[in-house]
């Protein structure tokens, strides 16, 4: 998204790829730590910041990406135009509909893996 969009704020980034902003902060960490994006603060307040790609960043991308549309172009070749439209239709109300259960009280709290994780849970235990 930076090599396209250009500079943005962490939760902008976030809210565009549909990741939670501590998924998002990790990966902008690790990204940062292999200098391939850089971290610019707004002037007055430091908590506020944009995020870019660094010239280290924009050329593993120039390098990358061409492979990445080349790999999705093959994967979507089995399909026809009217089931690529369909999917795009599609996924989007999947992925909506998916953050709702996993807001909802219809998935229960994440596995406590120190008390028998989610398989105590599956088999009726608690």
């Amino acid at each position: 998204m930076l090599a396209a969009l250009g500079p943005m704020a962490p939760s902008d980034i976030a809210v565009r790829a549909g990741l939670d902003r501590s998924r998002t902060s990790k990966a902008l960490m690790a990204l940062l730590a292999k200098k391939l994006v850089e971290r610019q603060e707004l002037a007055g307040d430091r908590r506020r910041a944009t995020v870019n790609l660094t010239a280290d960043g924009q050329a593993l991308y120039a390098r990358i990406f061409p492979r990445v549309v080349e790999i999705n172009t093959s994967l979507l070749s089995v399909l026809s135009s009217e089931d690529v439209a369909t999917m795009e239709r599609v996924l989007p109300l999947l992925r909506r509909q998916a953050i709702g259960i996993a807001n909802s009280d219809l998935v229960e709290a994440q596995a406590h893996r120190r008390r028998g994780g989610s398989l105590k849970i599956w088999k009726g235990g608690r």
